[in-house]
C-alpha cells in the first residue's frame, strides 16, 4: 500500500489500506490522505472503518465532514438515514450536521433516537420553527 501511494496510485493504495483495517493504525492512513488532499480516497477508507465497526467519534466527524465538503448528500443520507445499527457517535453526528447546515439530517437523528433536547435546540436555533 505504501509503495502504491508513493507511486501516486492513490485509488489502488486506498484499496490495499482498507485491507489493513484492524491491523494498521487508522491515523497513519488518515494522515497520509489528509495531507495529500485525497478526500475521495479518505472517504472510502473512513466508510470501510465504519462498516467494520472500528471507527471512533473522530473518524465519524471526519467522514461526515468529507461528505459535507464534497456536498455528497446521497452518501450523507445513506450513512445517517438508514435502519442499520448505529455505528457512529450520535451526538458527534448531530453536531457535524448542524455545523455544516444539514439541519434536516440533524433533526432526523435527534428524532429517531429520541434526543428531545437536541431536537428542540435544532428547531429553535437552526430551523427557527417556533
Amino acid at each position: 500500500a505504501n509503495h502504491l501511494y508513493g507511486k501516486g496510485s492513490y485509488d489502488a493504495a486506498i484499496q490495499q489500506y482498507i485491507k489493513t483495517i484492524g491491523k494498521l493504525e487508522p491515523s497513519h492512513v488518515i494522515r497520509k490522505f489528509l495531507d495529500s488532499q485525497r478526500i475521495f480516497n479518505l472517504t472510502d477508507y473512513l466508510q470501510a472503518l465504519h462498516e467494520k465497526e472500528l471507527a471512533d467519534k473522530h473518524h465519524t466527524t471526519l467522514l461526515l465532514n468529507c461528505y459535507t465538503k464534497l456536498k455528497n448528500v446521497a452518501k450523507l443520507d445513506e450513512f445517517i438515514m438508514t435502519d442499520k445499527n448505529l455505528n457512529f457517535d450520535l451526538e458527534t453526528a448531530i453536531k457535524v450536521c448542524r455545523q455544516a447546515g444539514y439541519h434536516p439530517h440533524a433533526l432526523y437523528l435527534a428524532k429517531k433516537f429520541s434526543q428531545h433536547d437536541w431536537y428542540l435546540k435544532i428547531q429553535l436555533e437552526d430551523v427557527k420553527n417556533h
